[in-house]
């Protein structure tokens, strides 16, 4: 395979299928993404371009970085401040989501809880 910097939309578009996110491929090629855009592309871009789950975004920029090591680009500065970020926004959303699980068992507590109390007032 070419280097990423040569390829096309079209190869680009493949890429994407070949990781496993056919779903994105057309994206990736109605908007002429070619190989020199993906050395450049970040997150939002990824969002901008429809990948909307943060997982998607993260793989792809996982598999990118794959690429440009197996080939041994030096000329581009490494994705990992890229997937860095991903990272941390998917922590600090798990993080997010178990605090409102929390809150909501705790909350469910309390309602049992006070059901419990008027069940007995009531005996």
């Amino acid at each position: 395979m070419a280097a990423v910097e040569e390829w096309t939309a079209q190869d680009v578009a493949d890429w994407i299928n070949h990781i496993g996110l056919p779903a994105h491929s057309l994206s990736f090629l109605d908007n002429a993404v070619t190989g020199l855009d993906l050395l450049e592309i970040s997150d939002s871009i990824l969002e901008w371009l429809g990948v909307r789950d943060i997982a998607d975004r993260l793989h792809i920029l996982e598999r990118l970085q794959d690429v440009l090591e197996r080939q041994e680009t030096q000329d581009f500065p490494p994705l990992r401040h890229e997937l860095l970020s991903v990272i941390r926004e998917t922590s600090e959303y798990t993080e997010t989501v178990e605090d409102e699980q929390q809150e909501s068992v705790s909350e469910d507590l309390e309602v049992q809880q006070e059901r419990e109390v008027e069940v007995c007032g009531r005996l």
